[in-house]
C-alpha cells in the first residue's frame, strides 16, 4: 500500500507510489458524479472492461490489455495518452479492484518517470434498484503550478464528457425491463 505522509512547512500531503517516486497529488484533485439509470451489476460490467470503459477519455488514444487479463491489484498494462503535442506511453497499474463497487489505477510515465501528467483515477459504484451512482476522481501531478493551473478546467471538462459518454453507453445497452446478469458476479 503506498504512504501517505503530511510535509509541514507546504500543508501538503504526499504519497510514495508503488515505483517508489514521491509524487504531490494534492495539486490536482478532481471529483465528479453522475446517475446512471442502470443496475449496479450492469454497471460494473461496463466499467470492468477496460477496453470500453477508458477510451472514453479523450487523451486516451490507445489501451493494450494483456490476451486474458483478469484484472486484481497489482495488474499492470498500457495506456497511450495525447495531450497535444505528442502521444505518451504510460504504464497503467491497478492500485484497487472491488468487483461491483469501483478500481484505482495509477498512471505513469515508466520511460521518463518525473514527466507527463501522473495521475490515479477511480471509478466508485453505488447501486439503489435500477439507479447507480457513479463517482470519478482523478488526483495528480505535474509537479508545475502553473502548468496545473491550466490543466485543471480542461480536465474537468474531460471528466464531464467522459462520464457522459459512459452514461449513454450503459444506458442504450441494456433495456431496464429486462433480467440481467453478469456471470461470476452475484446478484
Amino acid at each position: 500500500m503506498p504512504l501517505f505522509f503530511p510535509d509541514p512547512k507546504k500543508q501538503q500531503h504526499y504519497r510514495i507510489s508503488y515505483t517508489g517516486y514521491i509524487v504531490n497529488f494534492n495539486m490536482i484533485r478532481l471529483e465528479q458524479t453522475i446517475e446512471v439509470s442502470a443496475p449496479q451489476q450492469i454497471v460494473w460490467g461496463f466499467l470492468s472492461d477496460l477496453s470500453k470503459s477508458l477510451i472514453y477519455n479523450r487523451f486516451h488514444t490507445e489501451i493494450e490489455l494483456p490476451g486474458s487479463y483478469l484484472l486484481k491489484a497489482g495488474s499492470e498494462f498500457t495506456i497511450y495518452h495525447n495531450f497535444g503535442l505528442s502521444t505518451v506511453r504510460m504504464t497503467a497499474r491497478v492500485l484497487k479492484w472491488l468487483p461491483l463497487h469501483g478500481f484505482t489505477i495509477e498512471e505513469f510515465n515508466e520511460q521518463q518517470p518525473e514527466s507527463g501528467f501522473r495521475h490515479s483515477c477511480s471509478f466508485e459504484i453505488t447501486g439503489h434498484g435500477n439507479i447507480t451512482m457513479m463517482v470519478y476522481t482523478i488526483e495528480g501531478s505535474l509537479n508545475n503550478r502553473l502548468k496545473e493551473a491550466s490543466l485543471r478546467p480542461l480536465l474537468k471538462g474531460v471528466m464531464k464528457s467522459e462520464l457522459q459518454k459512459i452514461k449513454q453507453a450503459i444506458e442504450s445497452s441494456v433495456p431496464l425491463d429486462s433480467p440481467f446478469e453478469i456471470q461470476g458476479v452475484p446478484s
